[in-house]
């Protein structure tokens, strides 16, 4: 049962390793095709609970942006037919994704 992301002292502790080594990564890739991100209305929030909404017409672009401006660790949801498979969990389960279904 998901009880929502824990609070900001225990999210960096419980940050899987996966994580951590593919969001600077990710943030490299990023930086090579675009010469800037804008943030649009408020800006990201630094501590405390929040909810981002994002529209994600491109599929993945949108969350990795939303995590490169951000600089913290997220949470994102994701429909729960991408976990059906185990390796496939566990590597969504470390990149901060959180199954739901749809109904």
């Amino acid at each position: 049962l998901f009880d929502g992301p824990p609070d900001d002292a225990r999210a960096e502790a419980l940050t899987p390793m996966m994580y951590t080594i593919l969001r600077p990564l990710v943030a490299f890739a990023l930086r090579q095709f675009f010469l800037e991100v804008r943030v649009k209305g408020a800006a990201p929030v630094a501590k405390g609970p929040v909810l981002v909404v994002g529209n994600h017409p491109n599929c993945g672009l949108d969350p990795m942006l939303i995590a490169y401006t951000y600089g913290r660790p997220l949470w994102f949801i994701a429909k729960a037919g991408l976990f059906k498979q185990p390796a496939i969990a566990w590597f969504l389960r470390e990149m901060h994704l959180v199954p739901i279904v749809r109904a």
